[in-house]
């Protein structure tokens, strides 16, 4: 009887979750996202994925908490070294202020390797810091889909906290940030 009386109810909760589901405004909770600049920039180099998760919304506002992964397998153009290689993490958070619009902080621990420093031709290995602030617009490209596909292009700053790959290692340099990501909501 226990087993019937609490199988209904499972039965009865999980029905009230799918209309619920219909009537509220539809939105998926998580993305998947891929910048597609980065890799193929003469001296940067570096894959980069993120997932993100709605923590609220309200109206056309909500907050994205943003995880990543970087890997920068080894680039040959960098002019602090002969080859530079980086691997990282990312924790973030996207604000978004009407619709698309929105803005979004990026802050990248990673462990990083040089060889042959250009100053000194050392060879360096650190762990470094980055922060990166920017600004841009989510352009769905499917909206009909359950999941839907989307572009993000950003503009902004970035600055090295932290890294000690040399005598001279751009720390606490700001630079100009672009990206243009692709996702796909879930």
């Amino acid at each position: 009887m226990k087993s019937t009386v609490i199988s209904l109810l499972l039965l009865a909760f999980q029905f009230s979750a799918l209309a619920q589901d219909k009537t509220s405004p539809e939105i998926n909770k998580w993305g998947l996202e891929f910048n597609l600049i980065w890799p193929f920039v003469p001296g940067i180099e570096i894959y980069a994925a993120k997932v993100s998760n709605t923590l609220w919304k309200s109206k056309n506002m909500r907050g994205d908490l943003l995880t990543g992964l970087l890997i920068r397998p080894g680039t040959n153009n960098d002019p602090i070294a002969s080859v530079f290689r980086e691997f990282g993490l990312g924790l973030g958070y996207r604000q978004y202020l009407s619709k698309g619009f929105h803005v979004e902080f990026m802050l990248f621990p990673s462990y990083a390797m040089v060889e042959k420093n250009s100053i000194d031709g050392k060879d360096y290995k650190s762990f470094a810091m980055t922060t990166e602030f920017y600004t841009g617009y989510k352009l769905e490209l499917t909206k009909k889909w359950t999941n839907k596909l989307y572009i993000i292009p950003q503009a902004g700053i970035g600055y090295n906290v932290y890294s000690r790959l040399g005598p001279e290692t751009e720390a606490n340099t700001p630079f100009p940030v672009l990206s243009l990501l692709i996702g796909l909501s879930f």
